[in-house]
């Protein structure tokens, strides 16, 4: 089970906040993040061993499957660990301070609780029964093989041989494309598909994406 030290939230309004190294920072917010989004706890265990013990993970990306096993949505957590270390050797970004009374996630975005709303609702109106995740590895790690059988090792992941593409919900096509542009910015066309990509706010190196192919 993932163990993490909770933030305790705070009424008082006096002298509430705590200076976090970058690192610790990031960790709780793609926790948080993951938690917001209904990841299982081998998924928050991925993220604790993966982000914080051990700088692994370059992707997090959870799957919304319906009793058919049908993809009705997806959400993609991404990290880049060599902006981040440039962030962190910075006088301004070695460290960040957080309003102890709000969550991480919240300190440094203000869209978690639309998305959400949004997840949720998808999640109720398409039947999810589970969230499915899959993992990149940081390139450094998976381009030396003794390294990437280390971490997968310490990560306990075993190689996915699933290679059948996804069915797509052209109903939850339509019900994204309503539902997300109103609240995701910077969005790109991909041939048929849309990726919309959340802004993390003073957390450069991290990115959230979904994509999803275009209604018409």
């Amino acid at each position: 089970m993932a163990i993490m030290n909770k933030i305790t939230l705070h009424s008082n309004a006096e002298a509430m906040t705590k200076v976090m190294p970058r690192i610790e920072t990031l960790y709780y917010f793609v926790y948080e993040l993951a938690q917001c989004f209904h990841a299982d706890e081998d998924t928050l265990d991925s993220i604790k061993t993966g982000v914080l013990d051990n700088q692994i993970l370059s992707t997090i990306y959870l799957k919304y499957v319906n009793s058919s096993g049908e993809k009705v949505a997806g959400v993609t957590i991404n990290i880049d660990w060599h902006k981040h270390k440039m962030l962190a050797k910075t006088d301004s970004g070695k460290s960040i301070s957080i309003d102890m009374r709000k969550s991480v996630v919240d300190n440094i975005v203000g869209w978690r609780k639309y998305i959400v709303v949004h997840i949720d609702t998808i999640m109720k109106q398409y039947g999810v029964v589970r969230v499915k995740s899959k993992y990149n590895y940081r390139e450094s790690i998976t381009s030396v093989e003794s390294e990437y059988k280390n971490a997968l090792t310490i990560m306990n992941h075993v190689l996915s041989t699933d290679s059948t593409p996804d069915a797509v919900n052209t109903n939850l096509q339509r019900e994204l494309d309503n539902a997300l542009k109103t609240v995701l910015t910077n969005e790109k066309m991909n041939g048929e598909f849309v990726q919309r990509t959340l802004d993390c706010g003073d957390l450069e190196e991290v990115s959230v994406n979904i994509t999803y192919k275009k209604h018409t």
